[in-house]
């Protein structure tokens, strides 16, 4: 019913807070208030010791970073460019932050390709052929490329560009 719900944990806690709550209220029912406190302590301590010996601590989980790469650049808006019968994706700069042409206000398409920044890709690696094209137009794209250099698609970054793999920052 629920995925990662512990049965036997959750007994564990009930039974320890039973524990802690009860019997701190009996001790201090008959020694007063410093007997249940030092009770209390001793019986949490207790409870937490065992619970990290029989449960464990959870390992976190590694995740990949960004988790989603989003479809266009930081700031550039996705477009479908009508090219005839056909549809290209593309993204547009309607903020005028990129050295793309602003997309004009009215909306009214362009036939000049400097409005578009295409996401058709010819290469394998898709994330390098993008940043190829990214940086000299000064966009940044999370987990494609910050402006200076490029992220494979292992993570690593590659300072520069590298040797073919991205052009250098200008």
């Amino acid at each position: 019913m629920f995925e990662g719900f512990d049965v036997k944990l959750c007994i564990y806690v009930i039974i320890c807070i039973i524990l802690l709550t009860w019997g701190t209220m009996k001790v201090k029912e008959a020694f007063e208030l410093l007997g249940a406190l030092i009770y209390f302590g001793g019986v949490l301590y207790i409870c937490i010791i065992y619970g990290i010996r029989w449960f464990g601590t959870p390992t976190p989980t590694t995740v990949n970073w960004p988790p989603i790469i989003n479809t266009c650049p930081d700031y550039l808006t996705y477009y479908d460019r009508k090219n005839g019968t056909t549809t290209q994706p593309t993204c547009i700069d309607t903020l005028g932050i990129s050295k793309m042409k602003q997309f004009p206000a009215d909306g009214s398409p362009p036939s000049d390709p400097d409005y578009y920044f295409s996401l058709v890709t010819t290469t394998n690696d898709k994330n390098n052929e993008l940043c190829k094209r990214a940086m000299p137009l000064g966009l940044t794209w999370e987990g494609i490329t910050n402006g200076e250099s490029c992220f494979s698609q292992s993570g690593t970054v590659v300072i520069g560009g590298g040797s073919s793999t991205c052009p250098p920052a200008k």
